[in-house]
């Protein structure tokens, strides 16, 4: 085992990592530096075996947690919570704002409803005054009625 890791990075066990180191302008790339990252599968049972193997060869106390990594374990835990309170802070928020969005959608909508009123309301006493006629009573009240319509609701989507 210190054979590998005391060995030089040329004399590759794997072949083709040392043909590509020979061959170029002499700039070689080490396989700490290829694009991939290195990891290991399955690294807590990976820890644990060498754990065993350091306590079984006496390299370490057999005390199971000392004052650091206790304090990590703290820490650790401070940041779940913090993490989970502000995860529950940001989808209550995030809900808060659909359904305010929701809520302009429909007033938008409203409103498209409204301004197709009026500009029929409009078209009608536009006709009976081409008409040379003056427009009814039910005409005009229909027009009032439906102007402060829009207007209500042209304020509700400003504010």
């Amino acid at each position: 085992l210190q054979e590998n890791i005391i060995s030089p990075m040329e004399e590759s066990p794997i072949p083709e990592l040392a043909s590509k180191a020979s061959e170029g302008d002499g700039a070689a790339t080490s396989p700490r530096s290829q694009a991939k990252p290195f990891s290991v599968p399955h690294t807590k049972s990976l820890e644990a075996r060498i754990r065993e193997e350091l306590l079984a060869q006496g390299l370490l106390d057999s005390e199971a947690e000392d004052e650091v990594l206790a304090e990590l374990r703290k820490r650790q835990a401070e940041l779940r919570a913090v993490t989970a309170h502000n995860r529950a802070r940001k989808q209550a928020h995030i809900q808060r704002m659909a359904r305010e969005e929701m809520r302009r959608q429909e007033l938008r909508a409203r409103a498209r409803v409204a301004d197709t009123e009026v500009m029929e309301a409009y078209r009608r006493i536009m006709g009976a005054r081409q008409k040379k006629r003056t427009p009814t009573k039910k005409e005009k009240e229909h027009a009032w009625k439906v102007l402060k319509e829009r207007e209500s609701i042209l304020k509700l989507l400003d504010a």
